[in-house]
């Protein structure tokens, strides 16, 4: 059994601007395609099934690109912050209902390049690093 992973893209990406102004973090350029397809293709190679997205600010761009997942074989959910951004706490929260009582946390601007397997969920964070 693999845990499914969330992924926290809901944030303003005030440091990104103007770039971020009206495109998301995740779905900004890299070498000809979206951040988030690499991390998702990343995830898929580590054998990663079930990815919850947590997303706020401009959140339906993000699902409109990447839609359930099957591109990557990976069922994708969604969890909404609303009107008010709900932040890294509140946002997984929201999305408890989604991921189950294990599962394992991946922000939106991270890619795993490690072999560990999801079901190591005790290294598994150290697999994770910045690109």
């Amino acid at each position: 059994m693999t845990l499914p992973v969330a992924i926290l893209a809901g944030g303003l990406a005030t440091r990104m601007r103007p770039l971020t102004e009206r495109i998301p973090k995740s779905l900004l350029d890299i070498q000809g395609e979206p951040f988030v397809f690499r991390q998702l293709s990343c995830l898929a190679r580590r054998g990663v099934t079930r990815v919850v997205f947590c997303v706020g600010f401009l959140g339906e761009m993000v699902r409109e690109a990447v839609g359930d997942g099957s591109r990557w074989g990976i069922e994708v959910a969604w969890s909404f912050d609303g009107e008010k951004l709900l932040g890294t706490a509140g946002a997984l929260r929201k999305a408890l209902p989604l991921l189950g009582r294990q599962f394992l946390v991946l922000y939106g601007t991270r890619i795993c390049r490690s072999t560990i397997p999801p079901s190591s969920a005790r290294s598994w964070p150290r697999a994770c690093r910045a690109s």
